[in-house]
């Protein structure tokens, strides 16, 4: 969960009104967006950001009356214009007490977080959504007791999930200008802050990196005045054409304070600021933590202390925010506009970062050490420096394949193979794995097993290599097959079921195919939603199940037992149960 500000400035009526919505008896969903333009026209996607959006919600959901409304938990999810909604619902997923989520795509992640969610009473906040698309697929249902409160810049987000929207405008002057001199720490504003507010948009964030940098250099208020009303942004390529609805003030007020951090410790203020414009290698919404930097700076002869002082003066200049864990991040148009700076340059930016690592990983990128960063993003960073090549023989590489599962499990194996798409090679590995999902999720050991078992007959010299390297590794007694025996990729199979403890006897499909029914003998019947291989309901009875089907209308089971007696199911009074 986000962490508040530094010189938060409470907004008790933004959050009163936004309080009684979240705690009110409806679940309906509830919106916090940039305010309406126009006289009720919708801000475009790209709207209004830096107003404090973020900030109200996390002001909300650490109020210690909400907390307590929602006893089973708050979760934030922070989403972005690109989300990895697998991932996300992993995580939340685990939140709620998954402790290996069992699923490889959005749907069994939606299923399996209605399953979570059925009967806690919960405050789920989407932070940040830019697409109805990626609520719509990962994020849709939740349980009849719990709450959702989006953050959007997008109005016409809020109005298509009829949600009550609290539309949050920017400060008041009044309030502008506390905020101002809470930075400033001030006594006394001069008149000139006046005109400072003005030029900031009366924006939080412009008023707080233009505020820490006056706090430091009291006598410049006439300077940074000039610099906010001349600050060129064509020169950067940061135009209204280019980024339409954006909020200039904002963009200002960034390259201001870019342009007048000073020198830290042995760094140049050249260097200084190139050291931020290296943000831009990382990934929106995805925290950062100074090991990483550490590692990425290293070789440029910046120490461990360089590096803490480095990363102390962004974080006090507000050009960075360090939460409870020391993770660091960037408000989206930070990123945005460190993105335009750096676009020529980028990747070789992204090379940098591979080079620095690439030393540390004295066997290979498999034997890199685990920081909680490296392993779930070193496919994006060779794809982004252009190293396509690199990044297919990774794919290809045993070693990676298992470092991955042991790092980070099957779903962020499988995302791997997404950087790309059109070898078909590749998508045959990647269509093996997620045959294997429901092993490896639980039983990463059996990589090996399981990549001979479904591959040992392909001829492709990439696969013929990965099998033979598996085969070398980690020896130890085990069996090879010389055949493929289990099923190949490409081939009917479209899902594995688990969850009985006994042999399946029989099974029956409903007439229109969603769902399945399982007989076992361990005394029950299972009925299953093919399209995610959720265990929709299951019935009891005193003996193995030998014999079953479902009725025309799918609303009623019928069932043989061992005993010669036959069972008759309702499936509406007993769906989820």
């Amino acid at each position: 969960m986000p962490t508040l500000p530094d010189n938060f400035l409470p907004r008790p009526e933004d959050l009163s009104a936004l309080q009684g919505a979240v705690l009110g008896k409806s679940n309906q969903a509830v919106a916090v967006t940039g305010k309406t333009v126009g006289g009720g026209r919708n801000i475009s996607i790209q709207g209004m950001g830096g107003i404090g959006k973020s900030v109200l919600a996390t002001a909300l959901v650490r109020n210690d009356l909400v907390r307590q409304a929602y006893g089973d938990g708050v979760f934030w999810v922070s989403l972005g214009q690109t989300p990895n909604l697998v991932t996300l619902q992993t995580n939340l997923a685990t939140g709620l007490g998954d402790v290996k989520p069992n699923f490889t795509d959005v749907n069994e992640g939606n299923t399996a977080r209605g399953r979570l969610l059925k009967e806690k009473r919960c405050l789920v906040v989407l932070d940040d959504i830019w697409d109805l698309g990626h609520y719509n697929a990962a994020f849709d249902a939740l349980g009849e007791q719990c709450q959702l409160l989006l953050t959007t810049r997008d109005n016409s987000i809020a109005n298509r999930l009829s949600a009550f929207q609290y539309s949050l405008a920017e400060l008041e002057k009044n309030k502008a200008l506390a905020l101002l001199q809470r930075w400033t720490n001030v006594e006394q504003l001069p008149d000139v802050a006046v005109d400072v507010a003005r030029e900031c948009g009366y924006l939080p964030l412009a008023l707080a990196m233009v505020g820490a940098y006056l706090r430091d250099k009291p006598h410049r208020w006439e300077r940074i005045l000039e610099k906010l009303q001349t600050a060129d942004l064509e020169k950067h390529k940061i135009n209204k054409q280019l980024l339409p609805g954006y909020q200039y003030e904002l963009f200002r007020a960034i390259q201001v304070s870019v342009d007048a951090l000073d020198k830290v410790g042995d760094l140049s203020a050249e260097e200084v600021k190139e050291r931020y414009f290296d943000f831009a290698v990382f990934s929106e919404d995805v925290p950062i933590l100074e090991i990483v930097l550490e590692t990425f700076w290293q070789p440029l002869g910046l120490d461990e202390d360089d590096t803490e002082e480095l990363l102390d003066e962004l974080v006090d200049k507000s050009l960075l925010r360090r939460d409870d864990e020391g993770r660091l991040t960037l408000h989206d148009l930070q990123f945005d506009y460190i993105n335009k700076r750096t676009e020529g340059n980028l990747p070789l930016r992204h090379q940098r970062w591979l080079d620095a690592y690439k030393a540390k990983c004295k066997q290979g990128w498999a034997s890199c050490p685990q920081d909680g960063y490296f392993f779930s993003q070193l496919t994006r960073h060779l794809k982004e420096a252009g190293q396509l090549d690199e990044l297919r023989q990774l794919l290809f590489d045993y070693d990676w394949l298992r470092a991955q599962l042991a790092a980070n499990g099957i779903n962020s194996l499988l995302a791997d193979y997404d950087w790309l798409t059109d070898d078909e090679t590749l998508k045959l590995l990647q269509s093996t794995l997620r045959l294997s999902a429901h092993v490896l999720v639980a039983q990463p050991t059996q990589l090996k097993e399981r990549l001979w078992g479904h591959l040992r007959d392909r001829d492709q010299s990439d696969v013929e290599r990965l099998l033979n390297q598996a085969a070398t590794q980690n020896l130890s007694i085990w069996l090879q097959p010389q055949q493929a025996k289990l099923t190949p990729p490409g081939g009917p199979l479209l899902r594995t079921f688990e969850g009985h403890s006994g042999g399946v006897r029989s099974v029956a499909l409903s007439g229109d195919g969603r769902q399945a029914l399982s007989g076992s003998s361990d005394n029950t019947l299972k009925l299953w939603d093919v399209s995610t291989g959720e265990c929709l309901a299951t019935f009891c009875g005193d003996h193995s199940f030998y014999a079953c089907d479902m009725s025309t209308d799918g609303t009623t089971t019928v069932a043989g037992d061992v005993a010669g007696t036959v069972h008759f199911f309702s499936v509406i009074e007993s769906e989820n149960d």
